[in-house]
């Protein structure tokens, strides 16, 4: 198996490193993939891809219809870090 307990702190820690700037949005969701191609506890990775879909999606699209997506991208983030305590709590 390989590193799931250090995992989710360097996702939390670069998170919270990137979360301030919306630009991030890219870097965030490539870590994210990343850690999705990892050997995660399935429930973990489960509740991660549900965050990505869910949340990244409707960034994605408030993005895309224009004006600000700043409260979808805080959504998205806010989540994530949700996510990636509990996988913390639990390793």
């Amino acid at each position: 198996m390989s590193n799931t307990t250090a995992q989710p702190k360097h996702l939390l820690a670069f998170l919270r490193e990137h979360r301030g700037n919306e630009a991030n949005f890219q870097q965030i969701n490539e870590q994210i993939g990343q850690a999705l191609q990892e050997e995660w506890d399935a429930v973990q990775r489960e509740s991660l891809q549900e965050v990505q879909d869910k949340y990244a999606g409707a960034y994605t699209t408030a993005r895309e219809q224009g004006g600000s997506a700043w409260p979808e991208f805080e959504r998205y983030v806010s989540e994530l870090e949700k996510c990636l305590l509990a996988a913390d709590k639990a390793a």
